[in-house]
C-alpha cells in the first residue's frame, strides 16, 4: 500500500510538470494535451478511484466531488445544445478533464502523508525554471525555452520594444506572459515555506528564501504582467507586515537580523536605481509605466473600464440564454450582439469567470463554478491548527480567486491544470489534516 500511494504522489506531481508543456493535437471532440496523457495513465492505472469516495474523513467529503462532476459536465453540454456545437466541443470537453483533475488530486493528496514537502519542492524547481528561462529569454532576446515558438506560433516576434526600452516580455515554457506570471505567482507560496522549513529557521533558510523570493519577483516583473505584479506587491508587502510587526510566519528566531537584510536589499537597489541610469530595474520600470499607459489607451479605456464593458455585455448576453448560456467558449463571438461601447470585431471570451460561466453555461454552470471555488476558501478558513502550510494554502487560493476575476486563463489548458490541481491538492490536505485530529482525539 506504501508503495502504490508513492507511486500516486508521484505521477500527481509529474502531471503538474507535464501541464508546464502547451502543446497539443487537436480532434473534433477533444483537444489533447501532454499533461491529459500523464492523466490517463493515472486513470488506467488507479481505475475506480475516481469514482469512490475520495476520503474516510468528517463532516460530507463528497459534496465537493459532486459540484465539481456537475460543473465538469455543464461546459459540454451546453456546447452540445447550443447553435454550434462543433466549434468549442473540443475546448469544452478540454476543460472537463481538467476539473475532473482537481477530484482525482484530491484523493491522492488526501491518502499521502509527505505530499506538502512533495508539492512544495515542485513548486520551487518550476518557479526557478520559468523565472530562469524568463531572465536568460531577456538578456538573448530570444524564444529560449518558449515550447511554442519550437513548436508552434510564438505570441509576438523575438524581440519587442516596450516604449522607449528594449525589452520583450517573458514567455517562459508558455509562450504567454500573463500565463507565465500567473504559474510563478500560484507556486511562490509553497515554494517559500518548503524552503524555510527545510531548514528549520536557520540564517541559511532566510537567505535562500531571500534568493528565491527575489528571483520569483524578477521573472515575474519581466511578465510585465500589470495585475499579476500589482498583486505580488500586495502580497509582500502584508508579508512584511506580518513578518515584523505582528506575527512571524517564516522566521522566528533571526528577526533582527531579516529586517537588517531587507533593509539593506530595499536600499541597495534604490541605490542601483539613482545612480544607474539604464539600469535593468529602471528598464523594466520604464517598460511596465509604458504598459500601464498604453491599457488607458487601448480601446479607448484602460483595463478596468475594458473589463467592466465585458461583464455588462456578458450579463446582457445571459439574459438572453439564461438556462443553459450560449455554450462553452462562445463568449468571444459576442461583442456584435451586444450593446457594448467594445468593438464589434472583438473575439475575445470574458475575462471574469463567475460572468464567463453565467454567459457560456448558464446559472446552473455558474453556481456551481462558484460553489466549487468557495469551498477549499471556507474550509481552510474552518481548519485548525494553521501553521505554515495553512498560510501557503489560503494565498495560493486567493490567488487562485484573483486570477479568476480577470483573467480567463483558469479554463485554458496553459493554466487551468495547475489551478484546479492545486485546489484538489488543498482539499486533500485539509482532509489529512482533519482525519489526523479526529485519530488523535479518539485515542
Amino acid at each position: 500500500m506504501y508503495n502504490f500511494r508513492v507511486r500516486r504522489t508521484t505521477i500527481a506531481l509529474i502531471i503538474i510538470i507535464m501541464s508546464m508543456v502547451p502543446l497539443s493535437i487537436g480532434f473534433s471532440f477533444f483537444r489533447l494535451y501532454v499533461w491529459n496523457i500523464g492523466f490517463g495513465i493515472a486513470l488506467l492505472l488507479d481505475l475506480g478511484s475516481v469514482c469512490q469516495r475520495n476520503v474516510n474523513s468528517i463532516g460530507r467529503p463528497r459534496v465537493w466531488t459532486i459540484v465539481l462532476l456537475i460543473h465538469a459536465a455543464t461546459a459540454p453540454f451546453s456546447t452540445i445544445v447550443s447553435r454550434n456545437p462543433n466549434v468549442n466541443l473540443a475546448a469544452s470537453t478540454q476543460y472537463a478533464s481538467i476539473v475532473i483533475l482537481a477530484i482525482w488530486m484530491r484523493n491522492v493528496a488526501s491518502k499521502s502523508e509527505d505530499f506538502l514537502g512533495s508539492l512544495g519542492a515542485i513548486a520551487v524547481l518550476l518557479v526557478v525554471l520559468q523565472s530562469s528561462l524568463s531572465v536568460i529569454q531577456q538578456l538573448t532576446f530570444s524564444e529560449f525555452g518558449n515550447l511554442t515558438a519550437y513548436f508552434g506560433s510564438p505570441e509576438t516576434p523575438t524581440l519587442s520594444v516596450v516604449g522607449s526600452t528594449v525589452l520583450t516580455r517573458a514567455r517562459g515554457t508558455l509562450g504567454q506572459p500573463n500565463v507565465v506570471a500567473m504559474w510563478i505567482l500560484t507556486l511562490t507560496p509553497f515554494g517559500v515555506i518548503f524552503l524555510s522549513t527545510k531548514w528549520r529557521e536557520t540564517r541559511f533558510s532566510f537567505y535562500i528564501v531571500v534568493a528565491f523570493v527575489c528571483l520569483s519577483l524578477l521573472g515575474l516583473a519581466l511578465t510585465l504582467s500589470r495585475g499579476m505584479i500589482g498583486l505580488a506587491l500586495g502580497a509582500l508587502g502584508l508579508l512584511v507586515v506580518a513578518e515584523f510587526f505582528w506575527r512571524p510566519l517564516l522566521f522566528w528566531r533571526i528577526r533582527k537580523r531579516a529586517l537588517l537584510l531587507f533593509a539593506v536589499i530595499v536600499t541597495g537597489l534604490t541605490a542601483i536605481v539613482l545612480l544607474l541610469r539604464n539600469s535593468p530595474i529602471i528598464m523594466i520600470g520604464l517598460a511596465l509605466a509604458h504598459r500601464i499607459a498604453e491599457g488607458t489607451r487601448s480601446m479607448g479605456g484602460d483595463a478596468i473600464w475594458i473589463r467592466t464593458e465585458m461583464i455588462a455585455g456578458g450579463i446582457e448576453i445571459a439574459s438572453l440564454y439564461p438556462a443553459l448560456g450560449i455554450g462553452f467558449g462562445a463568449s468571444s463571438k459576442i461583442w456584435s450582439d451586444v450593446s457594448t461601447k467594445l468593438p464589434r470585431y472583438l473575439n475575445v471570451r470574458i475575462h471574469n469567470l463567475p460572468i464567463l460561466f453565467l454567459a457560456e453555461t448558464g446559472i446552473l454552470g455558474m453556481t456551481f463554478y462558484l460553489i466549487a471555488i468557495a469551498v477549499p476558501l471556507v474550509r481552510l478558513l474552518g481548519t485548525y491548527p494553521r501553521d505554515r502550510w495553512w498560510y501557503a494554502s489560503m494565498a495560493t487560493v486567493l490567488i487562485i480567486i484573483f486570477t479568476s476575476q480577470l483573467y480567463v486563463a483558469p479554463v485554458t489548458a496553459d493554466y487551468g491544470p495547475l489551478a484546479w490541481a492545486m485546489l484538489g491538492s488543498i482539499m486533500g490536505m485539509i482532509d489529512n489534516s482533519i482525519r489526523k485530529r479526529t485519530a488523535i482525539l479518539q485515542m
